[in-house]
């Protein structure tokens, strides 16, 4: 009888812990897919952004709102980056001072928080729901807006979930026990946050055993499974 418990169990486990997939080759993929929609995407008014002049850090500003009619202030001057990507701005506004000023400069555009943007979080926290994503917002950070993880809450291996350009949607496995790993979300992610392999294990057992099966007969099986050597 006790291995008959131990079998279930075992079953259990199986099917909580199955996954099928190399985190590793999925987190390769989602690295791939992060560089294709950054240098797809296209600012838009209330954008924050950063400009970085090479070697003239003097000129530098960080952040820089994109304006409702899509123009930034800098120090360098005025430039119309609304509709364009980040690669494209830069041009533009090294092509406008080469042009106006004579001074040939590097430029680099960055993205630092898309303008209005939410994320989902989902799976074991306290209160999944739509989190409105600021400025540089982690995924560990989204959690918290959730109301934190719950003790059923794998943390050890969330699921970050990314749109790409056509629609597909690209995973990740991320450790948030190790704050290294974390990750700033992107606009439309979606954090899950997974059972651990115990509390699939305590639901199998509720589910078709505890349920399934009289008191009277799994109560000296539990006894005799933790009593005999």
């Amino acid at each position: 009888m006790r291995n008959v418990l131990a079998s279930i169990i075992g079953v259990g486990a199986l099917l909580a812990g199955c996954v099928g997939v190399n985190p590793h080759m999925v987190n390769a993929e989602f690295e791939k897919e992060i560089l294709r929609r950054e240098a797809a995407y296209r600012l838009k008014p209330q954008d924050s952004i950063s400009v970085t002049v090479v070697a003239q850090p003097g000129f530098s500003q960080t952040p820089v709102i994109v304006k409702n009619d899509g123009y930034i202030d800098l120090l360098l001057g005025r430039f119309l980056v609304a509709g364009l990507t980040t690669a494209e701005a830069e041009q533009t506004i090294a092509t406008q001072q080469k042009e106006f000023q004579n001074v040939e400069l590097r430029i680099v555009v960055a993205v630092v928080a898309p303008a209005s943007e939410v994320v989902w979080v989902a799976g074991e926290v306290q209160r999944p729901s739509v989190v409105t994503l600021r400025p540089g917002m982690s995924a560990m950070e989204a959690v918290f807006e959730a109301g934190g993880n719950l003790p059923s809450g794998k943390l050890r291996e969330i699921l970050l979930i990314r749109e790409g350009p056509d629609r597909t949607r690209h995973i990740r496995y991320v450790n948030l026990k190790i704050k290294e790993e974390d990750l700033t979300l992107l606009p439309r992610d979606m954090v899950y946050v997974p059972r651990t392999v115990v509390a699939n294990i305590a639901t199998f057992l509720d589910q078709y055993i505890y349920r399934l099966t009289p008191v009277s007969y799994i109560t000296p099986v539990l006894m005799y499974s933790s009593l005999a050597p």
